[in-house]
């Protein structure tokens, strides 16, 4: 970044990838912007600039406040967060430095006080929960399907859906007696041990309880058949689907097959149906719905069936 570059930034204000900052400014508050930054997707801190854009500069000597911005960014954030700084002067001897902090390649962080922030186009903020559980998803360091719901318990699971399990495992060539039940679905990470119990994680309620709503209100698809293209028109009919994967995704499928058209035609005397969209590409849109959603966004799949015209 060259001076030009530098009075642009400035110019463009304050957004998702830009923050001023006057100096003196305290270690927390410097470890809480370089934690948002690395938290989302980068930026500048520019010292030495206040809120209104005007660069107020840096009174102290400059190496000794680039020596407290590479501390405050290894020991006051955690894990450490690598910055880069560039210093400038300005015609009347205002001294700015830029921190530029890249995107994070160890997500999530946060500061030493144990608070985790992201950025956003009006600043930053702490980050909720699902933000928190998203963030580590994306490392890898946490798999959400994996979490055991502990209001649940082994119990729960329907032992019918359990040995339906099994018996697909036994089609598909997988041995299933050698192993104990409980084992095999641990190592399938359907269940998991804490504190002496088993307990369901995600995944294994949604598919082996009968009403895994019970303790996922979110997980279940709102359907609706619209007359017409517009969305604020009463639906024709509309369903809440729940249960468990597989059932949801057969009720889902009815709710399909009765709502588009499947025009007929004769094929040597016999009349031989010709669905709208093929099947097997709507089954799949149904599986990657329900199988790749985000289980930690608190809203349901929707499918909506418009038509050109109102029946």
């Amino acid at each position: 970044m060259d001076f030009s570059e530098l009075i642009n930034r400035i110019k463009n204000g304050e957004n998702l990838h830009t923050e001023f900052k006057e100096w003196p400014l305290h270690n927390d508050d410097l470890a809480a912007g370089i934690v948002a930054f690395a938290n989302t997707d980068g930026g500048l801190i520019l010292l030495g600039v206040n809120n209104y854009g005007e660069i107020t500069g840096i009174n102290e000597d400059t190496d000794r406040v680039s020596q407290k911005i590479d501390n405050v960014a290894n020991n006051n954030c955690e894990p450490p967060v690598t910055v880069i700084q560039e210093r400038f002067l300005t015609p009347s001897n205002k001294a700015v430095i830029v921190i530029s902090i890249s995107k994070g390649e160890q997500r999530p962080y946060r500061t030493n006080k144990g608070v985790y922030y992201i950025r956003t186009s009006s600043g930053r903020r702490q980050a909720s929960r699902e933000e928190l559980l998203r963030l580590f998803q994306a490392t890898e360091s946490l798999y959400y399907d994996e979490t055991p719901l502990f209001r649940s318990s082994y119990a729960d699971l329907e032992e019918r859906l359990i040995e339906d399990l099994f018996n697909t495992a036994s089609d598909q060539g997988i041995d299933t007696s050698t192993i104990t039940q409980e084992r095999l679905l641990m190592n399938w990470r359907l269940i998991t041990e804490r504190s002496g119990s088993m307990l369901p994680t995600i995944t294994g309620s949604l598919f082996l309880s009968k009403n895994p709503q019970m303790w996922l209100p979110y997980a279940y698809i709102s359907v609706l058949r619209i007359p017409g293209n517009d969305i604020s028109v009463e639906p024709q009919d509309q369903k809440k689907i729940d249960g468990n994967m597989k059932s949801m995704l057969e009720d889902a499928m009815r709710f399909l097959k009765i709502h588009l058209f499947s025009p007929h035609s004769i094929e040597e005397l016999q009349p031989e149906a010709k669905p709208e969209f093929p099947v097997e590409a709507l089954r799949e849109v149904l599986v990657n719905a329900l199988a790749h959603r985000d289980y930690t966004i608190s809203a349901p799949i929707r499918l909506i069936i418009y038509s050109t015209f109102a029946a």
